[in-house]
């Protein structure tokens, strides 16, 4: 009970801190930057990624202190709050930076993967529809199958196979396809990390010469 005691205390403690924190914050948001000025702007500071992040975590909180009860699986909203580390780590914003500079290759990547699915499951629709019993009964139950096969599966919408041989081509060709959903977005990630890590090595190298070059001059 005196553990449980001094948990609660701890767990008040922080929480009240956090959340006035997070209420300044918000509060003096348009000292950053002056679209955050007004309520609007305000809104706008509070649906960042990491604020909204800061807000969700800290609602199981704010609702229990009023007396309002949540269902257990909403309490857990807390976790929320381990992903304020990330924005202390730099091979998270490393890792930002790559998939914002790289938005338009994965765009492209992701469009022609999804325009191929669909291809492949109307190949798959044809080829299975005018079989007995059946359970490719549409195009849309056919791209089903095939985006259940890209991630494993999970659901059980996937847990038949084609019978015509064209069909098992196309759910082979669909197999590949599901490698190339993730490698190819993986590859495109990676080049973008590397180029940002070297990028940041040169600037790390400019900053360095130039605070020798204001050493020796200056």
């Amino acid at each position: 009970m005196v553990q449980s005691f001094e948990f609660d205390i701890v767990y008040y403690l922080t929480s009240t801190l956090f959340l006035l924190e997070l209420f300044f914050r918000i509060s003096v948001a348009n000292l950053l930057n002056p679209k955050f000025k007004g309520f609007i702007g305000k809104v706008k500071f509070a649906s960042e990624f990491y604020n909204l992040i800061d807000i969700i975590s800290i609602l199981p909180f704010v609702f229990g202190f009023v007396g309002i009860e949540l269902f257990p699986f909403l309490k857990a909203l807390r976790v929320f709050r381990i992903l304020k580390i990330l924005r202390y780590l730099p091979s998270v914003k490393l890792l930002h930076a790559s998939i914002v500079n790289k938005r338009s290759e994965l765009i492209i990547s992701f469009q022609t993967i999804f325009i191929l699915a669909v291809l492949l499951s109307i190949g798959l629709f044809y080829a299975e529809y005018d079989q007995i019993d059946t359970r490719f009964t549409s195009v849309s139950q056919a791209l089903l199958w095939s985006i259940a096969k890209f991630i494993g599966d999970i659901g059980g919408y996937g847990d038949f196979i084609p019978v015509t041989i064209l069909g098992k081509v196309l759910a082979t060709l669909n197999g590949i396809l599901g490698i190339a959903i993730f490698a190819l977005p993986v590859g495109i990630i990676g080049s973008g990390f590397v180029e940002e890590i070297e990028s940041d090595k040169r600037r790390k190298e400019c900053d360095d010469f130039a605070s020798i070059f204001k050493s020796d001059f200056i």
